[in-house]
């Protein structure tokens, strides 16, 4: 078997959260058989929410790799459901991975309307370090929205404690780095890396000043 990374992962309502990568030889052949079975039940004319197997279509099609043919799944979910708070999310989530960023913005936000949760304003967050130039102020606005809804986000922790290690605010960074650390219970070898990162960034600083 060779050796790749693994999919997204699904939140508990089924988005897709993370980074979309190509799945191991066996999870492929699992994929392709998931496909195949969800086309075959878009055939059944008795079917009772072909929205939601539009959606369950897309997501597979998103871990194996289709951006654009989980695109088509996506938009025809939303055109059952015009309500479809995940459909919007994953496809902010598909345009993100295009690299079509203000396309993603305006589904995360319909998505953000309809169910606003910790993980749609970090999706915004993460887009919006995205753009050209990067809307930082946006990105620390929806990250900590995301924690003040889920205070053990690790990943938006994370990732917030790097937007302010940037913008030079190290000892907020620190603390929400730390949070992360926390957060993985010390398992987390990003976190480990970024706190370290941030520590010496600091100690840095600290000896500037003396001299």
């Amino acid at each position: 078997m060779k050796a790749g990374a693994k999919g997204h992962k699904l939140d508990r309502r089924g988005s897709l959260i993370g980074s979309l990568v190509f799945a191991l030889d066996d999870e492929k052949t699992g994929l392709a058989n998931r496909i195949k079975e969800l086309e075959n039940e878009l055939k059944d004319p008795t079917l009772v929410n072909p929205a939601s197997v539009h959606n369950n279509l897309a997501n597979a099609l998103m871990n194996s790799g289709q951006i654009e043919e989980a695109i088509k799944h996506y938009q025809k979910a939303l055109e059952l459901n015009e309500e479809d708070a995940a459909a919007y999310m994953n496809l902010g989530v598909a345009y993100k991975h295009l690299s079509l960023f203000d396309k993603a913005l305006d589904y995360f936000k319909k998505s953000l309307e309809i169910r606003p949760t910790a993980d749609e304003h970090y999706n915004m967050a993460n887009t919006f370090l995205k753009l050209e130039p990067p809307d930082f102020g946006s990105a620390v606005e929806h990250y900590k929205e995301a924690l003040r809804m889920d205070p053990n986000h690790a990943d938006c922790h994370q990732n917030l404690g790097l937007v302010l290690k940037g913008e030079g605010k190290i000892d907020a960074a620190i603390m929400e780095l730390r949070s992360a650390l926390k957060l993985s219970e010390g398992s987390d070898v990003n976190a480990h890396y970024n706190l370290g990162n941030a520590l010496v960034s600091k100690a840095d600083a600290l000896e500037g000043e003396a001299k």
